[in-house]
């Protein structure tokens, strides 16, 4: 049997350890000037003009599809600038929760 170096012996535990942590992020909720939102919560986004205004529709696991007007009911409306804002950090947050599994291109 050989004997296991300590960087060898800490990368292995590092990478266990990993497996059964959840992983954590910097921010979970969006607090804005118009709009405070569960990160966790959001499903997608949509980018859409709402009376000529724009900005974005946070559609969340709380959100419900109106099959007869072909809708999101309740999908929550951010006006610009602050969907810009809330776009960067659910971005932010997704990339963080999901950095283990992201692939990075250089193409």
């Amino acid at each position: 049997m050989t004997e296991e170096s300590f960087p060898a012996w800490l990368e292995r535990t590092r990478k266990q350890l990993e497996a059964i942590m959840p992983r954590t992020v910097t921010e979970s909720i969006y607090n804005g000037s118009e709009v405070i939102i569960a990160l966790a919560d959001v499903q997608h986004i949509e980018k859409h003009p709402k009376n000529s205004i724009p900005g974005i529709f946070v559609i969340t696991s709380h959100t419900k599809w109106n099959f007869d007007r072909d809708l999101w009911e309740n999908a929550i409306w951010i006006s610009e600038p602050e969907a810009t804002q809330f776009r960067s950090a659910w971005c932010r947050y997704r990339s963080e929760l999901e950095a283990d599994t992201l692939e990075v291109s250089n193409g």
